[in-house]
């Protein structure tokens, strides 16, 4: 069985985080959340000895901020990572031996947001949200590995992150609700 090997593109972020705008959000916010959107995970080969060459890991290159009518008290963020497993086939050509994707939201509380801006929790949200769903991140990736009967692979401590040019950024508005007006029945 041939599996055709995927590519992700990275997008470069025209947002620059400054560091002032990134410490000006870390002295006044605190975590109020991190929850499991989505996960899935596939052994696409079924043989038992397995000899993965190569472990490649994707982090998806954005962060989607959504906040409540402009009230930057409280706000969120998405995180996307991924890890697959590569074995070369007979004819030496890699193969994906296994995949696992997960999505993770993150809410957060701002003490004070007195001259906080969506762009400074933007720069808070490029530098700082991989970093803290990462955890979680690894101990997925160590349990689901195990029920694949897959043996154990070592996510490395910090998220692989070579730039911020690598990340983006999206902040988004929910649509503000409409009053519901009842209507008396006769």
């Amino acid at each position: 069985m041939m599996v055709k090997k995927q590519r992700t593109k990275e997008r470069k972020s025209e947002f620059q985080p400054l560091p002032e705008q990134v410490d000006l959000v870390i002295r006044n916010v605190q975590i109020v959340d991190i929850i499991l959107l989505d996960s899935s995970a596939r052994r696409i080969l079924n043989d038992f000895e397995l000899d993965v060459v190569d472990i490649q890991f994707k982090r998806l290159s954005s962060a989607d901020i959504l906040m409540k009518d402009n009230d930057l008290s409280l706000f969120g963020c998405t995180c996307h990572f991924g890890i697959r497993g590569m074995i070369k086939t007979g004819d030496n050509n890699p193969a994906e031996a296994f995949r696992i994707e997960s999505s993770f939201r993150l809410t957060y509380e701002l003490k004070k947001t007195e001259g906080i801006t969506t762009e400074d929790i933007a720069s808070f949200v490029i530098v700082n949200s991989t970093h803290h769903a990462w955890p979680f991140w690894r101990e997925i990736v160590h349990n689901i590995m195990g029920r694949m009967g897959l043996p154990a692979v070592t996510i490395p401590v910090k998220p692989p992150i070579k730039s911020l040019n690598e990340l983006t950024v999206t902040i988004e508005k929910p649509p503000t609700e409409k009053k519901k007006t009842s209507k008396k029945r006769p």
